[in-house]
């Protein structure tokens, strides 16, 4: 079976900028968040890319890219609706281009 590029989608989390800089403020932590939300998306299938971006992103969105269609679709099924650090997990497809824009990190 050929892998294919898929969409990566997003998992909001509704935390004010305050918040997410107290929470995620050093590359330590950064690097965790990472480390944290790759491992737990491998269960669906392996990831080619994961970002968390810091600047404006107030709805926490979390962007992965899986190697196939096939994890991508897993993934989406698996996660959404799913409770974590009490809120929702609500999963969606963004274009690959707009995933590629994505700035990983705190970097603008």
């Amino acid at each position: 079976m050929a892998s294919e590029s898929v969409p990566a989608s997003s998992v909001p989390s509704p935390l004010s900028a305050d918040e997410m800089e107290e929470i995620v403020g050093s590359a330590a932590e950064h690097a965790g968040i990472k480390e944290d939300t790759t491992e737990e998306c491998e269960k669906f299938g392996p990831v080619a890319a994961c970002k968390v971006p810091f600047a404006a992103n107030d709805e926490r969105l979390i962007y992965v890219r899986w190697e196939t269609m096939d994890g991508a679709a897993k993934a989406m099924a698996g996660l959404h609706g799913r409770k974590f650090a009490g809120r929702t997990v609500a999963v969606s497809c963004v274009p690959p281009e707009q995933f590629d824009a994505v700035v990983d990190g705190a970097a603008a």
